[in-house]
C-alpha cells in the first residue's frame, strides 16, 4: 500500500514537472513511512518523511498528557455574541474539539493553547515533540528550493507562496474550483498538486475566544508562544507570525498563546538533509517556567527539556539582565552542567524594585538554544509571612506553623507560633515557641492547652526589622481523647454526672469482631430483615459523616456488639439517669441539643448543648426504609435487658414542630415492624 501511494504521489509530480523543464522535485526526499506514531489516548497517526524530517500527517488528538494527565477542556461559547477573552488568564492550559464538535475530532483533530503545547508533561506522542520555528522554516525552505509549488495553466511556477498546494489536503478545503484570475491561487478541491508532499494539511481552523469555522485556515503551533504556521484558502504560503488574516469577511486574529490552534508533531532525532535548512540547534527544546519564588533581591525558577532532538547537551544554565533576550555572553549567568536533566535555577544579587528579563539556555556542538523570556520584576525589602492552619488538634494539644515570604532578604534571629485565648497574641505572651532562627518554613507543637477551648495563635518572625506576624488563625481543643471503632472512626466524649458519653452518633459499618453490618439500601429489602443492618438517611453516605448512621434493632441487639471496644450501646435505665440529672425531660432537651441552626431546623430556641452531649436531628426511618425528620428530630435506641418484650427509644424534637419538645417511648418488639425501624445510636463507655 505504501509503495502505491508513493508511486501515485511520483506520478504526480512527473506529470505537473511535464509542464515545467524547472522542475526538479527530489522523489527519494518526500516518502510515506510504514512507522506509525501512537498518544497516551490510542490514536493512531501515519507519518511522512520530508527531507529527512518526519512529521505527522494528521493534527494531534490527544485529551491527555504524556504522563497520562487530563488536558482541561476550554471553554466553548454557547451563542454567536458570546467571546472568551483568554488572553488574562495565567497560562491557560486547554484544548477544544476542532469547530467545539467532537464529531469533528477524528478528522480535524484537536485544538491547544501555546502553554499546554509547551507543557513539560508533553501533547505529543513518546518519542515526539512540538516542532520549533527552525524545524518548520526548514520545511518551507525545501518546498521553496525544490519547486513544490503550484504550476499554472502555462506550466509556470507560480510565487513561493504556492507551496502550500503541495502540502494541503485534497478536500476539505473552503471554496468552489477555479482557474482564472488571482482565484487560481485559491487552495481548491481541483489541483493536481494537491498534497504531493503527503503532509495533508487540514483547514481545522482556530480558536481566538470563539472558534473560527473549519475550512479555511489551518494553524498549527511552534514552541515561540507568539508565533504559528499555517495556510489560509485564499493564500496558500507556509508563513509564520500571522498577525491579521482576515480568513473571513468578518474578523481577524491577533497570535496569543492562549489561542487555540493544531499541531503537528516531528519525530525526536529527525533532522533536514541537505536540501533544507541546516542551521538548526538540534532541535533543542526548552521551557522556562515562571518563578517559583520571588523575593527583593532573588528568585528561583524550573526548566524543562521539551525535547533534545538527540543532540548531547554540553552545557545548560540561565542567564538574566535588565535588558530583554540575555544570553551567555554575559556575567549574569548560572551554568547547571551538562545532560538535559531537569532543574530548578536560582538567581540572586539583584536589585530591589527592578525588572529583569530571563532565559535558560542549552548548548551543543551545534550552537545555544535559549527558552521562552520571563519577565520579573523584584519587591521591596520586607518580610511576609503566614500562619499554617492548625491541624492534629486533641484535647490539650495542635500542630501549627509559619511560611517565611522573602524570608532570604534579612537574617531571622527567631521565629515560632504564639497563641493566647484572646485575638491578637503577641510574642509577649509565655504562650509561644521558639523554632530557631533562618528562613525556611517550619511546624511547631503547641502543647498544655485546656480541653474545649477556643484558641487565637500567629507565626511570627524576628528580624532586624522587628517582629512580623502572620495571618491569626483560629482552632479549638477536643473535649476529650479520641477513641476508635473497628472501621477507624474518631469519637469524643463527655462526663456528665456519673455516666460517660460519646458525643457523637455512631457511625460504624462493621461489628466489635470486623464482621461487616450489611447496608440496605431498598425498601423491599428493609422490610423482610430479621437480622442487623444499617442505612445512611436517604442512601447518601455523606450524611453520616455529620448525622452517624440508621440501625436497626437486630443490629443494635446483636451479642457481636456495635459498639468499640469499652463501650456499649446507651440502655434505657442510663437514659433515664442522664435526664434524670439534667433536671427532668423538660429542661434536658435544651441541655442536650446543639445549639445553632446548622443542623437544627431556625430557630432551635432555647438550646444551650451546656453538657457538649451534641445532640443531632439526625432522622429515622421506617420499616418500609421511609426517611423522616431530619433536622427536625433526633431517635436513639435505648437497649433493654427483656429483649422478648420491649424496647425504649427517645426522642428530642424541634420545638417550633407541632409535636412534644421530647419523649421517651416504647416500642413493643413483639410487633416485628417496630424491629425494623432505623434510628440512630449513643455509646456509653463501660464501667
Amino acid at each position: 500500500m505504501i509503495k502505491i501511494v508513493r508511486t501515485f504521489l511520483s506520478l504526480i509530480i512527473v506529470l505537473t514537472c511535464m509542464i515545467s523543464s524547472s522542475c526538479s522535485q527530489p522523489d527519494d526526499l518526500v516518502y510515506l513511512n510504514k512507522e506509525t506514531a501512537i498518544d497516551v489516548d490510542g490514536n493512531i497517526y501515519h507519518t511522512v518523511t520530508i527531507n529527512g524530517q518526519v512529521w505527522m500527517t494528521e493534527n494531534l488528538k490527544t485529551t491527555h498528557y504524556r504522563n497520562g494527565d487530563l488536558i482541561n477542556a476550554g471553554p466553548i461559547n454557547k451563542d454567536d455574541n458570546e467571546f472568551f477573552d483568554l488572553s488574562k488568564e495565567f497560562e491557560p492550559k486547554y484544548q477544544w474539539p476542532c469547530n467545539g464538535q467532537e464529531n469533528l475530532v477524528p478528522v480535524y483533530g484537536r485544538l491547544y493553547t501555546w502553554y499546554a503545547a509547551t507543557d513539560n508533561r508533553n501533547l505529543c506522542p513518546n518519542g515526539w515533540h512540538l516542532p520549533t520555528d527552525k524545524e518548520w522554516e526548514a520545511l518551507r525552505t525545501f518546498l521553496i528550493k525544490n519547486n513544490y509549488g503550484r504550476f499554472d495553466k502555462n506550466g509556470n511556477r507560480k510565487e513561493a507562496s504556492a507551496i502550500g498546494i503541495a502540502l494541503a489536503s485534497d478536500s476539505l478545503w473552503y471554496g468552489s474550483p477555479l482557474s482564472t484570475s488571482w482565484d487560481d491561487d485559491l487552495i481548491g478541491t481541483n489541483f493536481t498538486e494537491h498534497n504531493t508532499t503527503g503532509f495533508s494539511a487540514l483547514p481545522a481552523g482556530c480558536f481566538f475566544g470563539d472558534f473560527v469555522t473549519p475550512g479555511y485556515i489551518a494553524i498549527w503551533r511552534s514552541t515561540s508562544p507568539k508565533n504559528a504556521w499555517g495556510l489560509e484558502y485564499l493564500s496558500t504560503s507556509l508563513d509564520s507570525g500571522f498577525f491579521d488574516i482576515p480568513w473571513t469577511d468578518w474578523h481577524s486574529v491577533w497570535l496569543d498563546p492562549s489561542d487555540g490552534y493544531s499541531i503537528r508533531c516531528v519525530k525526536d532525532g529527525s533532522k533536514p538533509g541537505q536540501n533544507g535548512d541546516t542551521t538548526l540547534n538540534s532541535f533543542v527544546q526548552l521551557t522556562l517556567s515562571y518563578p517559583n519564588v520571588l523575593y527583593s533581591k532573588s528568585a528561583t525558577f524550573d526548566l524543562y527539556f521539551n525535547s533534545d532532538g538527540g543532540a548531547q547537551i554540553l552545557d545548560k544554565g540561565i542567564c538574566w539582565s535588565t535588558s530583554p533576550e540575555p544570553n551567555i555572553l554575559l556575567s549574569t549567568k548560572v551554568s547547571y552542567g551538562s545532560g538535559k536533566n531537569m532543574f530548578s535555577a536560582r538567581i540572586s544579587g539583584l536589585s530591589t524594585l527592578t525588572t529583569y528579563y530571563v532565559r535558560a539556555y542549552a548548548t551543543t556542538s551545534a550552537g545555544t538554544t535559549y527558552s521562552n523570556e520571563r519577565r520579573i520584576t523584584t519587591t521591596a525589602i520586607e518580610i511576609k509571612m503566614s500562619t499554617i492552619n492548625a491541624s492534629s488538634i486533641s484535647n490539650i494539644s495542635a500542630t501549627l506553623g509559619g511560611t517565611i515570604i522573602n524570608g532570604d532578604s534579612l537574617e531571622i534571629t527567631s521565629k515560632g507560633v504564639c497563641w493566647s485565648t484572646l485575638p491578637n497574641p503577641t510574642i509577649d505572651l509565655t504562650t509561644k515557641t521558639n523554632d530557631g532562627s533562618g528562613s525556611v518554613d517550619f511546624i511547631s507543637q503547641i502543647t498544655g492547652l485546656n480541653l474545649s477551648t477556643i484558641y487565637y495563635a500567629r507565626a511570627y518572625v524576628v528580624s532586624s526589622l522587628g517582629t512580623t506576624y502572620g495571618n491569626e488563625v483560629q482552632f479549638k481543643t477536643k473535649i476529650s481523647e479520641i477513641i476508635k471503632d473497628v472501621d477507624g472512626n474518631e469519637y469524643q466524649y463527655v462526663n456528665i454526672g456519673t455516666q460517660t458519653w460519646m458525643v457523637e452518633n455512631l457511625k460504624t459499618t462493621k461489628y466489635r469482631d470486623g464482621t461487616p453490618i450489611p447496608q440496605i439500601q431498598e425498601s423491599l429489602d428493609w422490610l423482610k430483615l430479621t437480622t442487623g443492618a444499617y442505612s445512611n438517611y436517604q442512601n447518601v453516605p455523606t450524611n453520616a459523616d455529620t448525622y452517624g448512621r440508621l440501625y436497626n434493632w437486630y443490629a443494635v441487639c446483636d451479642s457481636r456488639n456495635i459498639a468499640p471496644e469499652g463501650w456499649h450501646v446507651a440502655t434505657v435505665v442510663e437514659w433515664r439517669t442522664l435526664i434524670s440529672y439534667l433536671g427532668g425531660i423538660d429542661a434536658a432537651i435544651y441541655k442536650l441539643k446543639e445549639t445553632g441552626t446548622t443542623h437544627w431546623r431556625s430557630p432551635n430556641t432555647g438550646a444551650t448543648n451546656e453538657y457538649k452531649f451534641t445532640a443531632l436531628p439526625g432522622g429515622f426511618c421506617n420499616e418500609n426504609l421511609n426517611f423522616m425528620s431530619i433536622g427536625v428530630i433526633g431517635d436513639w435506641w435505648g437497649f433493654t435487658q427483656d429483649f422478648s418484650s420491649t424496647v425504649c427509644y427517645l426522642g428530642l424534637f424541634d420545638p417550633n414542630s407541632d409535636m412534644n419538645l421530647a419523649y421517651t417511648g416504647i416500642f413493643n418488639i413483639t410487633t416485628i415492624n417496630y424491629r425494623r425501624y432505623g434510628m440512630s445510636v449513643r455509646c456509653v463507655k463501660d464501667e
